[in-house]
């Protein structure tokens, strides 16, 4: 299996990880709604679990989908330079 095989399986199964992720953020919160509408007299608070948890999908999503990419070039082409600096060293 080539490189360039193994580095899109590892994208496409973060997006997957990430859409999982993301369906368990609305079951979730869904179903703490519901308990907390039922039992409202004691007061609202699902919506602190649904403000943390989204900063992590927030954190989960620009990982997954905005720094990808450029964080692994970034990563490439600073051992890339490191490597030719060995070599010219030597």
């Amino acid at each position: 299996m080539s490189d360039s095989r193994k580095k899109e399986e590892k994208k496409v199964g973060s997006r997957v990880d990430f859409f999982k992720h993301l369906s368990s953020f609305g079951t979730v919160n869904l179903i703490l709604f519901l308990i907390n509408f039922a039992f409202r007299e004691y007061g609202w608070w699902f919506y602190w679990v649904t403000v943390i948890w989204g900063v992590f999908i927030a954190v989960n999503f620009t990982k997954t989908f905005i720094l990808s990419d450029k964080l692994n070039e970034g990563y490439k082409e600073g051992n890339i330079r490191e490597e030719i600096e060995k070599i010219k060293n030597k």
